[in-house]
C-alpha cells in the first residue's frame, strides 16, 4: 500500500468508524439495535458523507471527532448521575475527542455550546458540582491546546497563522457582511445545498414533534 492508497483509504475508514459511533450512540440513548443500524446506514448511504469519504478533506475527521466527543459526554453524564467511577474517564475522552476536532478544523469551536448541553446533568443534586467540573475541563482544554500549539510551532517551525485568535477574529468580522451569500449557497442553491446532497436531514425537523419532552437534548 503506497502513500496515495493510504491517503484515499483514510476517510473511508473514518466514515465507517463514524457509522459505528452512530450505532453505539443510538444504543446508549436507549434505541434498539434495528433502529441503531438504520441510523448508521442512513448516515453512510443517504448523506454527503458518502462522497466526502472519497476525498482527503477534513470534514469526515471532524465529524468523527465531534460525534465521538458527544458520545463520550453522553456517557459521562449518565455515569456521573449514576455515581460511577468511570464518569471522569468518559469526560476526559470527550475532551480529547473535542481537541482532535479543533485541531482538525477550528470551526469545531462553533459546536462547543451543543457539547456543553450534552454534558450538562440537568436537574440533579449533583448539578453544581458537574458544572464546575465541566468548566474546569474546558479551561484545562484551552490551556493545553495553547501549550500544544506552542510546542508544535517550536518543534516544527510552522509559523502558521491559523490559530492566531485576534487576526482570525478580525477576518471573521470583515467577512461577516458576505456571510449571507455563503449561507444562501449552503441552504438554497442546487449546486451545494446541504438539503440537495443530504435530503434525509429534512426528516430531522420532525423530531421535536415525535420525541418526548424528556429527550430535549436529542
Amino acid at each position: 500500500v503506497g502513500n496515495i492508497h493510504a491517503i484515499f483509504l483514510f476517510n473511508v475508514i473514518v466514515t465507517a468508524l463514524t457509522g459505528v459511533l452512530i450505532f453505539a450512540y443510538a444504543l446508549r440513548l436507549g434505541y434498539d439495535d434495528r433502529l441503531a443500524t438504520l441510523a448508521a446506514l442512513l448516515y453512510g448511504l443517504t448523506t454527503i458523507a458518502w462522497p466526502y469519504s472519497k476525498t482527503f478533506f477534513r470534514e469526515p475527521l471532524i465529524t468523527f471527532a465531534l460525534l465521538g466527543s458527544a458520545y463520550a459526554l453522553e456517557c459521562w453524564r449518565q455515569a456521573y448521575l449514576a455515581r460511577k467511577r468511570t464518569a471522569f474517564g468518559w469526560l476526559g475522552l470527550g475532551v480529547v475527542f473535542w481537541l482532535l476536532a479543533l485541531l482538525s478544523k477550528e470551526a469545531a469551536l462553533i459546536l462547543l455550546p451543543m457539547l456543553a448541553l450534552i454534558a450538562y446533568p440537568g436537574r440533579s443534586p449533583y448539578r453544581r458540582v458537574a458544572v464546575v467540573i465541566i468548566l474546569l475541563a474546558g479551561v484545562s482544554l484551552l490551556t493545553g491546546l495553547g501549550v500544544l500549539l506552542g510546542m508544535l510551532d517550536a518543534l516544527l517551525n510552522t509559523q502558521t497563522a491559523r490559530y492566531e485568535v485576534l487576526s482570525r477574529a478580525l477576518d471573521f468580522l470583515n467577512g461577516l457582511p458576505m456571510a449571507r451569500y455563503g449561507l444562501g449557497g449552503y441552504l438554497l442553491t442546487p449546486g451545494k445545498s446541504i438539503w440537495a446532497y443530504s435530503p434525509v436531514l429534512l426528516l430531522a425537523f420532525l423530531s421535536p414533534a415525535l420525541l418526548p419532552r424528556a429527550r430535549w437534548r436529542e
